[in-house]
């Protein structure tokens, strides 16, 4: 682990260095950009500004490894360590995530499931329940009654179950597909 400790005047010193020389990296890419003033920023002695070079991947190798300057008033710099448990704790909080968003879906799957049991276990009971009420109409000598009711009986159970395959097909529809 490579900290490096500076006091603010050095601190501030290093950032107006590193300030300076992005802006005249960004000068030569785009001459829109303005380099600071006397009054807008401390000029640089002749010394500091020969010193100085622009951005590049050969000054950024020669820093010490891991140093990230976080801010005037902070002494202590960034580690790698520091970063690499940061990744680390990304990750691990992504896992979590989708294991919530897998047991989530998979509720949602076994309540539908749930239901659609449920549904089936009443429209057995209904028709149970119609049989034997035919069934005793027509001990008692009232098969037409009985026909009746379960003619009745039966177009309305087709009709709720075709409405509720209209009502599925028409959510599977509306659903997004992977591919669009």
């Amino acid at each position: 682990m490579n900290d490096i400790l500076l006091s603010p005047t050095q601190l501030s010193e290093l950032e107006n260095l590193i300030e300076k020389s992005v802006l005249r990296a960004m000068a030569k890419t785009s001459p829109a950009v303005l380099l600071p003033t006397a009054d807008a920023a401390p000029v640089l002695s002749e010394k500091q500004e020969k010193e100085t070079t622009d951005c590049s991947e050969a000054n950024v190798a020669q820093m010490p490894e891991g140093v990230v300057i976080r801010g005037k008033s902070e002494r202590l710099l960034f580690s790698r360590d520091a970063f690499s448990r940061w990744v680390d704790r990304m990750l691990s909080m992504t896992e979590i995530e989708s294991i919530h968003r897998r047991d989530m879906e998979m509720a949602s799957i076994k309540r539908q499931f749930g239901l659609a049991q449920l549904r089936v276990r009443l429209g057995f009971a209904a028709i149970c329940l119609v049989v034997a009420l035919c069934g005793y109409l027509v001990y008692e000598g009232h098969p037409t009654a009985a026909a009746t009711i379960a003619c009745t009986v039966l177009r309305a159970l087709a009709y709720v179950f075709r409405i509720g395959q209209k009502q599925k097909a028409d959510e599977d529809s509306d659903k997004p597909t992977e591919n669009g």
